[in-house]
């Protein structure tokens, strides 16, 4: 478990003044799961325009070489402020893929 606080600091001026309604101030993350077996990670945030939820799943492959680990990838997303061009705008996606850390 890992929560976190955060503050905006001369966001007032920029182009994305609101930019704190749609992220938050506050941060929960939850993992759980096994380094070689399954990892379930999730992050939620609170902002005044709504929730955000993210949850990923990763498992390990094995790989010839050792030193490099690839990892199959779940992630679900729900919520606003996933990039900074369109964080006004709630989206929801689900994305199958490799990754190289977790």
């Amino acid at each position: 478990m890992a929560p976190r606080i955060w503050t905006y600091i001369n966001n007032s001026d920029s182009k994305n003044a609101d930019l704190d309604q749609y992220r938050g101030y506050f941060n929960f993350q939850l993992s759980a799961g096994n380094p070689d077996g399954f990892i379930l990670d999730t992050n939620t945030r609170w902002a005044e325009k709504g929730p955000s939820f993210q949850a990923d799943l990763s498992y390990p492959l094995k790989t010839p070489n050792q030193g490099i680990g690839f990892y199959l990838h779940l992630q679900y997303f729900n919520g606003y402020a996933e990039n900074l061009l369109h964080y006004q705008q709630k989206d929801e996606s689900i994305r199958l893929g490799l990754s190289i850390v977790r």
